[in-house]
């Protein structure tokens, strides 16, 4: 079962880590940056193999965000946009966001597209 792990590494700034574990391995990273009502997911690694991990890894971070008041969230990780797509977030130049409720929402369904 995968779990995913949190620690806050800067309370100052709210700045949080999320990881994704499965049995020990670690299947992806994250980071949150929390700021007002924004919240922003500013890197983000993951198995290749692994794929679904991306969804869990940024719903944990916003389900996390949302529970600190924040209510906007963005993404600033170029090479996902196939997922933030699938996730309900909306790009306007150039930026990935939307309400934390419609990201939470979404779904990127790899596992059934087989991606």
């Amino acid at each position: 079962m995968i779990f995913f792990s949190h620690d806050f590494c800067d309370n100052i700034n709210s700045v949080v880590k999320f990881t994704a574990l499965d049995n020990g391995t670690e299947l992806g990273k994250c980071t949150l940056v929390m700021n007002g009502i924004y919240a922003e997911v500013t890197e983000l690694t993951f198995d290749r193999n692994n794929p679904f991990v991306v969804e869990g890894l940024i719903k944990s971070a916003f389900n996390l965000a949302a529970n600190h008041s924040c209510y906007i969230g963005r993404c600033a990780v170029d090479d996902i946009r196939i997922f933030l797509d699938r996730m309900n977030f909306v790009c306007t130049d150039g930026v990935y966001e939307n309400d934390i409720p419609s990201i939470l929402m979404g779904s990127c369904k790899s596992c059934q597209n087989n991606q």
